[in-house]
């Protein structure tokens, strides 16, 4: 789920060049994310209730937009260290320990 969170972060953080987030700009995430998350259910790659799927997409547009400027995930991003960054990786974990994961 980490590196599918990634890739449409990616995408959705590129198509907007504003560098102050916008509810437009989250919304988009947490929508993204939760297409992602269905996806992955539907296929069987995830156990994921559909409730698990809003709380987690909750929980990481949440802890992205509190820790981190739209400037700084460019930055990330486009230095590939998003998926290394440790307060990107503990707002995943502890997105996934909100949810029993």
């Amino acid at each position: 789920m980490k590196s599918s969170f990634l890739i449409f972060l990616t995408i959705i953080v590129f198509s907007k060049l504003s560098y102050a987030w916008s509810f437009e700009n989250l919304d988009r995430i947490t929508k993204g994310c939760m297409e992602q998350s269905k996806s992955l259910t539907s296929s069987g790659e995830t156990d994921w209730e559909i409730g698990d799927n809003y709380e987690y997409c909750g929980c990481t547009t949440n802890g992205i937009s509190k820790n981190f400027s739209l400037s700084d995930v460019i930055d990330l991003m486009s230095s590939n260290s998003m998926s290394s960054n440790t307060v990107y990786l503990k707002v995943i974990d502890d997105c996934l320990q909100k949810i029993g994961r």
